[in-house]
């Protein structure tokens, strides 16, 4: 099937081996940034005649919350997949809003994502398909309003307890005339 606004054989080759291709080397981007720093470091100051001081401290890479994955409607795959897949890879759920008029290649691809995610031991909600309507405007909704989580943690809606607001974003303000 054929979904995205470009003639089958492009929409093959960058839905397909290429979209792959760029997953895996974000993969190996996101490992290697969080394998580059040691896994401790100790310090050591010395006192003169007393025992030296020492400090020891432990580095762990930690997700930084949920990642939104906003779809096109040209090459949804080739787009999405190298930011769904570092997003994983990184301890990081995704919500992913496909464009309304190439939602199948990145429904089918949530759908498969969360059968493995399960195979592999993990909650089937790290990975969420926010599909809209055209014109609806839910990918500026969505990139406006707050989330908070983690790989362990699910994103909480603005009521929920215990919900913190994070710093302004100034593209999400609406500009005033004048």
């Amino acid at each position: 099937m054929h979904t995205t606004g470009q003639a089958f054989g492009m929409a093959f080759q960058a839905g397909g081996p290429h979209a792959q291709d760029r997953a895996l080397e974000a993969v190996a981007c996101a490992y290697a940034e969080q394998t580059r720093l040691p896994a401790s470091a100790e310090w050591t100051k010395p006192q003169g005649k007393r025992d030296p001081l020492r400090m020891t401290k432990e580095f762990i890479p930690v997700p930084r919350g949920v990642a939104l994955l906003i779809g096109c409607n040209t090459f949804p795959t080739w787009n999405g997949f190298p930011g769904l897949f570092a997003s994983l890879a990184t301890g990081n759920p995704v919500l992913v809003k496909p464009h309304p008029r190439a939602v199948l290649p990145l429904a089918l691809t949530v759908e498969t994502a969360r059968e493995v995610l399960v195979e592999a031991g993990f909650s089937a909600d790290l990975v969420l398909l926010a599909a809209e309507q055209p014109g609806e405007g839910l990918a500026k909704t969505l990139a406006c309003t707050p989330m908070s989580g983690s790989s362990t943690t699910p994103a909480r809606p603005p009521s929920a307890t215990g919900w913190r607001t994070p710093p302004a974003r100034p593209w999400c303000t609406p500009r005033r005339p004048g």
